[in-house]
This record gives structure tokens, sequence and C-alpha cells, in this order.
């Protein structure tokens, strides 16, 4: 069992286009869909590749191994099957030069582009955030002023933005 089909769908290609793409005939990619083939160890880096996706995936040995980008940024972000399914039926995913994107700014309700490096790294410190808001209104409170603006952004969202994003980070 394995999930080419499904990901050749999610991205809308064809046998023919997804063949021409990894440089594969349309009949191999048909058989190994089809699993009258077994993919050999090189296919099955080109297609993990090309997909974004780890080979457990796309094997069917494992539901964690979805990567995401996010276009402010290099880093890959994985997400297990559920979350993605989640994250796409919100229409938070989307598609562009054959990669799947993450709408993080949809996700937090940033109208300006974020650098979403910074917004989970500084997240990832719950300690910090804890005290943050547990001593919000004392003036011995340190943040570093490059952070402010995250501080500023972190405690103006809602609980449920909030916790979206608590909730990603802890898939990543």
């Amino acid at each position: 069992m394995n999930r080419l089909k499904e990901l050749r769908n999610e991205f809308n290609l064809t046998v023919r286009s997804l063949g021409e793409l990894l440089e594969i005939s349309s009949t191999s990619i048909s058989c190994y869909e089809q699993e009258s083939r077994d993919f050999n160890s090189n296919v099955l880096k080109i297609i993990s590749d090309f997909f974004s996706v780890s080979i457990d995936y796309l094997l069917c040995h494992s539901s964690d191994g979805i990567f995401v980008n996010y276009e402010n940024d290099s880093k890959l972000y994985r997400l297990n099957d559920i979350s993605f399914k989640k994250y796409k039926n919100d229409d938070l995913i989307y598609y562009k030069d054959n990669k799947r994107y993450l709408d993080i700014n949809k996700i937090v309700g940033i109208k300006k582009e974020a650098n979403i490096s910074e917004l989970l790294e500084f997240i990832n410190q719950q300690e910090l955030i804890d005290k943050t808001f547990d001593e919000i209104s004392t003036s011995k409170l340190s943040i570093p002023l490059d952070k402010i603006y995250v501080v500023e952004k972190i405690i103006k969202l809602d609980d449920s933005k909030f916790n979206a994003i608590k909730n990603m980070i802890e898939l990543l």
C-alpha cells in the first residue's frame, strides 16, 4: 500500500505530467500506483522529495510526515495526517510551484507579513510566555526590544488563535 495516487491527486497532476516532472515513465508511475511494481530506493527518494513527505508516509508506515513550507521562511514544518487534513479543510494549505504551503498568517490573523521563525521560536519558550501573562502588569518584565512586537501580537491573540499556534508547534 502507498499514497502515490493520493499525493498526485492532491497536486492535481496526471500520471503523464508527474512522470514528466520526475523524469520517470508514466507506465512506471501507473505501476507504482497500482502496486504491480515495487519502488526502488532511488525512486522512493525522488517521489518523497518532490511531494515533501517522508518515505514512511509515502509507504503508509506512518501518518506523520507531511512537510509544509512557509513562504517567508526557509524551514519545513512537519504535520501529521490529521492536522494536515484539518488545515487543508480550513483552507490554510495552498500550492505554488509544486510545493505545499501553510498560510500561518491566516491562522493567527496577522494582516502584515510576519517573521514566522521568530514567532514560532518565541512561542516555543512556553516558560517566558507564561511569565509574560503572569507579570504583564509589572514593570519588572524583561523582554528584549526586538521581541516586543511579537509579544504584542501574542497578547492580542484570542484564545482560539493562540491555541492553534500552540497545537501546531506541538505537532512540529
